[in-house]
């Protein structure tokens, strides 16, 4: 069975950023020159809802979506979610030049059963025929995408219980790169785009329009987290409410986020190191910082200084991407727009970005 990744939409869509300590959501609306913003919204979950990105408390997540819905004032809409974690595989095959659609699946499903480490009735299976290979004549690249059944839908459930119907399952590294071409799209081998979540580090190239490296790596803000409970002796929930509305005690960015800086800094290198082994490129001259990591002090100057590269926090290009004229808290929320880039990719799914 197929779950639609890559289907072409018109119509708004709801971007739904589903992490494991919070929701981040927001609503495009495109329009001739792009898309507009005409609402976002963030909302922390209450306890530990998710075992190895799995949902465990559906509740929690539940009320969540629901003060989310709240926030942007919607009864319901056709949403967007993603998936991310070792449960999802993507990985781009070759194929003869224009083969047809039914031997394409064919041959997608045999090269799937190869490479999934799941009962392949146990898993969704996507794929999409990108451009003419970059390598090899009369070859085309095809996107494959697989993901466990269990991850995807346990999310469909939730959102359709509030109304917010499912109709695409991405993957992150895929919104990511999205949202980054749209904002970023004179990008090129010179530029890295970083998202770091609570658990993961995403890692996305673009060049001439296209992704030519994605990789996700087992490093997040929960060290940070964890850090933060145990020298105020917080909970872990009073924690994250502290860190996101940055009411921590005063001088909190001195006792604690030196070691977490550090650590950052060593798995940004090591990141760095494997993209330049696999690709080759060499001249990196600018990193993008986006998620969690983009809003702490001074983030952007300290990775500048110990990785050697020029680092900016994630923006929006206004060419493209704006907010709405009627927004009335659209100065608050431009704040968030560095933690906004996988629900903003979900969103804009709502046309082509890779074929435009």
């Amino acid at each position: 069975m197929k779950f639609t990744v890559f289907n072409k939409k018109t119509k708004p869509l709801l971007g739904i950023d589903i992490g494991t300590t919070a929701l981040k959501a927001i609503y495009l609306q495109p329009d001739d020159y792009g898309f507009v913003i005409t609402g976002m919204a963030q909302e922390n979950i209450v306890g530990p809802a998710f075992s190895e990105r799995n949902i465990k408390d559906f509740d929690a997540v539940g009320y969540a979506l629901k003060k989310i819905k709240h926030q942007l004032n919607l009864n319901q809409a056709d949403s967007v979610i993603a998936v991310a974690g070792p449960s999802i595989i993507s990985k781009v095959i070759s194929v003869d030049e224009n083969t047809d659609e039914q031997w394409l699946e064919t041959q997608v499903l045999i090269e799937a059963d190869s490479l999934i480490p799941y009962p392949i009735e146990d898993v969704y299976i996507d794929f999409e025929r990108l451009v003419n290979h970059p390598i090899h004549q009369h070859k085309d690249a095809i996107l494959l995408t697989a993901a466990h059944r269990s991850m995807i839908d346990s999310r469909n459930i939730l959102l359709r219980e509030e109304q917010l119907s499912p109709v695409i399952v991405d993957t992150e590294l895929n919104a990511l790169a999205t949202a980054c071409l749209y904002n970023y799209p004179q990008a090129d081998e010179h530029t890295v785009f970083i998202h770091t979540g609570i658990e993961l580090l995403h890692v996305v190239v673009i060049v001439n329009g296209m992704v030519c490296y994605a990789k996700e790596h087992n490093f997040g803000t929960a060290a940070l987290l964890q850090d933060i409970m145990l020298d105020y002796q917080l909970e872990r929930q009073e924690a994250l409410q502290q860190l996101t509305e940055n009411t921590l005690p005063v001088g909190w960015n001195e006792r604690v986020l030196p070691l977490f800086i550090r650590q950052l800094q060593q798995n940004m290198d090591r990141a760095l190191q494997l993209l330049t082994h696999t690709t080759g490129y060499t001249e990196l001259q600018q990193i993008v910082l986006s998620g969690a990591i983009a809003v702490l002090p001074d983030i952007a100057q300290q990775c500048n200084t110990e990785l050697n590269i020029s680092c900016k926090v994630f923006e929006l290009n206004n060419k493209y991407v704006r907010f709405a004229d009627s927004l009335q808290n659209a100065n608050k929320l431009a704040n968030w727009i560095p933690l906004m880039p996988i629900a903003m990719g979900l969103s804009m799914r709502s046309i082509n970005p890779w074929h435009r």
